[in-house]
Parts: C-alpha cells; structure tokens; sequence
C-alpha cells in the first residue's frame, strides 16, 4: 500500500512535530506529545 519512502517520510514528520510540540503549544499534539513520538516509531519499526 504505501512504499517505503513514504512511511518514512510520513514518520519523520510525526516525530518532528512531536519534538516541536514539546518547545511551543499546539492544542492537540502538545498534549499528547509522547505518543506521537511512540506512534511515530511504531509506524518505521511496524513497516514491512
């Protein structure tokens, strides 16, 4: 469905935004900042 390049990309910036959200407010991310971190993660190390 989706190629590799693509997963990566789509990871990258979660755990980019993540890391922002940490330093500067954004109302959902900044709440849940960890796990878009994990979600992050989950979606480069879960792709075949």
């Amino acid at each position: 469905m989706f190629n590799i390049f693509s997963v990566h990309v789509i990871s990258l910036i979660v755990a980019g935004l993540a890391v922002v959200a940490v330093f500067v407010y954004i109302p959902f991310v900044s709440d849940y900042a960890f796990w878009f971190l994990v979600a992050a993660y989950v979606m480069l190390a879960g792709h075949r």
